[in-house]
């Protein structure tokens, strides 16, 4: 019993020592008007928080609260940054800086398919270790 707590006591801090909140400081970029059927330059809402967490070399990026994983392949990861392929663009991190970029690049003028309206947008923020 002794050895299973140790065992528990040293994958959660493992897990934990991979952890981050980051808060994003700035972002912009473009939103579509349905009345105008174009797009125009916008500012997007900061202060929006996320956590990053490393489970056994799997890396998420979920907005604070939330379950969904908006990362789905991470490609490269060295001592200095971690970039990851998102559903419509990239993430990335560094890790001694502690800051992040997170782009969208999709929007429905790239994607062909009408119904699709996403904003195009960058957004960057600090980290901080959990």
């Amino acid at each position: 019993m002794k050895h299973l707590l140790t065992l528990l006591l040293f994958i959660s801090t493992s897990v934990m020592a991979e952890s981050y909140l980051c808060i994003s400081d700035a972002a912009g970029g473009a939103t579509y008007d349905e009345k105008t059927k174009t797009y125009k330059s916008t500012v997007f809402r900061t202060g929006l928080k996320y956590i990053l967490k490393n489970e056994f070399d799997y890396w998420t990026f979920t907005e604070f609260g939330k379950e969904l994983n908006l990362i789905y392949e991470c490609n490269k990861k060295d001592k200095y940054s971690l970039i990851c392929n998102m559903i419509s663009g990239q993430f990335r991190f560094s890790f001694d800086k502690l800051r992040y970029s997170r782009t969208s690049t999709l929007g429905n003028y790239l994607s062909g398919y009408v119904d699709v309206v996403d904003d195009v947008f960058i957004e960057i923020g600090a980290c901080s270790k959990i």
